[in-house]
């Protein structure tokens, strides 16, 4: 009995010429290193999107500002075309402004000065959009298909103070 168990041990523990771990011993050196570096590259593209991203989240949020003080403006002077847009591009300082496109609709008309009459209750929609927004991240723009993207930010307001012509 003691002879067969042996023998069972001795086939269990067998390395036959073709064995795997007598080949391979000792050669596993560079294997973390292999690793480290396919997790860093993973972890720098995770990081440059997340980066991509707040800068696309900054953009939109500094154009919703502008349009939420141009419509609060505008809800007071609606017939003040030059000055709504003034109040927009200059809250808009911090931003690449020459891409930036601005919108003033009143009652879904393009703001125009006095002629137009507008009442209290009207409607108020200012448009501030970023056509061309450049995506810094090769990756994300071949994932998207293009290298830009359009961002826009929409505010709707109610005039509550009826501007008089004069």
């Amino acid at each position: 009995m003691n002879n067969l168990i042996l023998w069972i041990q001795s086939l269990l523990h067998f390395r036959g010429p073709f064995s795997l771990s007598d080949r391979y011993i000792g050669n596993e050196r560079g294997q973390s290193l292999v690793e480290l570096a396919v997790i860093v590259v993973l972890l720098l593209i995770i990081l440059s999107g997340v980066v991509e991203i707040g800068q696309v989240a900054y953009q939109f949020i500094i154009m919703h500002d502008a349009a939420q003080e141009g419509a609060t403006y505008a809800s007071i002077y609606p017939n003040s075309c030059d000055e709504i847009e003034a109040r927009i591009r200059a809250n808009l300082a911090q931003l690449n402004t020459s891409r930036i496109q601005i919108q003033i609709l009143i009652n879904g008309n393009p703001c125009a000065p006095c002629p137009l009459k507008v009442q209290s209750g009207s409607t108020v929609q200012v448009i501030v959009t970023d056509p061309a927004f450049p995506i810094t991240t090769p990756f994300l723009g071949t994932f998207l298909g293009r290298q830009s993207i359009q961002i826009r930010a929409t505010i709707q307001n109610t005039v509550i103070r009826p501007e008089e012509c004069n």
